[in-house]
């Protein structure tokens, strides 16, 4: 199937109401870069997908190779994770990756802090999911940043989930590891060789449809004690 451009996926049910909002924010998505635009002629508008995801020690038993007669396992016992943060502009791949212990406001006001420090004469526009932490009344967004969200159970929308797919594939398959440090320095290995490859064959979910991922992701990834 990859040699002929194809790939397996996972049919998902949908709601004909769910399909006409993210039309409507898709549409949203558009009128405000293109506004922008408009506001700042002089200035770089980037739109950028944010999420986050967990990676812990143990992760989910993947199918693996075995001689017949035999049964390959390994233990898990000890349940720890770390969080990861990130945003990708799709249209250039360009990216910005940050580990954070934990998923909460402060922690998302750390990412958009730095993500502003990473970008600091453009104008961002962060498209994210409606999680707590992302419409709390408490962040205070940088005055070059405008946030967005995308409708409830839609992360389809948001191009991002496929690079945590990407990552969970190549760096965290059958494999534990013994402590939290291990597992960053995991992240970081399989953030930059995701930097090294062609990324152009990533999907993109189908409400944004016309932003396609570029030809490589440069890695902003940051490690945060």
């Amino acid at each position: 199937l990859k040699r002929h451009g194809w790939r397996k996926v996972m049919l998902r049910t949908k709601h004909p109401k769910k399909a006409d909002d993210e039309a409507i924010e898709a549409q949203k998505i558009s009128d405000t870069v293109r506004l922008l635009a408009i506001q700042n002629p002089t200035k770089r508008i980037r739109l950028m997908f944010q999420d986050e995801a967990g990676f812990g020690r143990i992760n989910k038993a993947k199918l693996a190779g075995a001689k017949e007669g035999i049964v390959r396992a390994f233990h898990a016992t000890i349940f720890a994770n770390i969080g990861m943060f990130g945003a990708v502009e799709p249209m250039t791949g360009e990216s910005f990756f940050l580990v954070i212990p934990y998923c909460n406001t402060k922690c998302m006001q750390l990412f958009l802090n730095r993500l502003h420090d990473e970008f600091p004469n453009d104008i961002l526009v962060v498209v994210c999911d409606g999680a707590t932490w992302h419409k709390s009344s408490k962040l205070e967004v940088p005055e070059n940043m405008t946030i967005l969200h995308i409708p409830p159970y839609t992360p389809e929308m948001n191009s991002i989930e496929q690079i945590w797919r990407e990552l969970r594939t190549q760096g965290f398959r059958n494999e534990v590891f013994a402590t939290l440090e291990k597992v960053v320095n995991r992240l970081c290995e399989t953030i930059r060789h995701l930097s090294k490859k062609q990324s152009s064959a990533l999907p993109v979910g189908s409400g944004c449809g016309a932003f396609l991922i570029g030809n490589s992701i440069n890695s902003g990834m940051k490690k945060f004690n």
